[in-house]
């Protein structure tokens, strides 16, 4: 694929349930710019990574009822969470029909439990097990076609297991090379559970972006920091959200596939690891 592409494809990786699912996503924190929406879906983005908490499940519902020509539903993937404010199971249920709703579409492709904590009071496991029970009966109900989880660590992960019908299809978590939770990671790899990292950039941290190694693998394959982060995570089989506002970081960020780092370039970026969050850290939730 040559590096000055004006769109692309994205790789599928296939859930343990059998279905599909696109390797590059969109991330849309905090974004509500339909021009956003429209530079990355002419660029081939076909995943779009939203949440309640984002504040633009209807930006996004409005960008694709508005298309035209209007795409297959089957034609594009839209990602939702429930938040922590609606663990439980008649909580999630209602997110789900809210979220549902706010996207105006028949069927969301993939929901995930935000954040394995809560708000308010009672024990995180027992709630968080009720908001599975409500993800199930929409999944069973043809709402949803997939269920995940997001920030789940290795301990929340044997809870879920020990308790569900239907296993999570993807674990979305922090991850970059100054983060990289192996243990939790292998045991996804274990149990057949698709990892999905979000802040693959650590927010722009200079810890990473100004990193020697970092700039010195962006020299060496004359790709930007950005990229050599992104196509790192690629080829550790991860599945990534890059997000920007910008129409050319858009472009950017998904012009990863001309290009391999070599692998003893990447045990060098691994090395980088050293437990750095920049987000929610779940290390001590119960």
């Amino acid at each position: 694929m040559n590096s000055n592409i004006d769109s692309f494809t994205s790789p599928f990786l296939t859930f343990n349930n059998g279905n599909k699912y696109p390797q590059l996503g969109f991330g849309t924190y905090y974004i509500d710019d339909q021009k956003a929406f429209e530079s990355a879906y002419n660029i081939g983005y076909r995943l779009f990574d939203t949440a309640p908490m984002y504040g633009n499940e209807s930006d996004l519902g409005n960008f694709f009822s508005k298309l035209n020509p209007k795409p297959k539903r089957e034609d594009f993937y839209i990602t939702t969470k429930i938040g922590p404010d609606m663990q439980g199971k008649d909580k999630a249920y209602k997110s789900c029909e809210e979220s549902l709703k706010n996207l105006k579409v028949d069927y969301i492709d993939l929901v995930v439990i935000h954040w394995p904590g809560i708000y308010g009071k009672g024990k995180a496991k027992e709630i968080r097990a009720g908001t599975w029970e409500g993800l199930e009966k929409l999944y069973f109900e043809g709402k949803i076609k997939n269920i995940g989880v997001s920030n789940y660590y290795t301990n929340h992960l044997k809870d879920l297991l020990s308790r569900c019908k239907i296993k999570p299809v993807l674990n979305q978590i922090e991850i970059h090379p100054l983060l990289f939770p192996l243990d939790t990671i292998n045991y996804c790899k274990e149990n057949n559970i698709v990892v999905q990292a979000y802040c693959s950039m650590a927010q722009q941290d200079s810890k990473l972006v100004n990193n020697k190694i970092i700039l010195k693998m962006a020299k060496k394959y004359k790709k930007s920091v950005s990229q050599i982060c992104l196509k790192w995570a690629l080829q550790h089989g991860i599945a990534i959200l890059p997000r920007s506002k910008n129409k050319d970081r858009i472009k950017e960020n998904c012009q990863l596939f001309d290009f391999e780092i070599e692998s003893n370039d990447m045990e060098e970026i691994n090395s980088l690891n050293c437990n750095y969050h920049v987000d929610w850290d779940p290390t001590n939730i119960e």
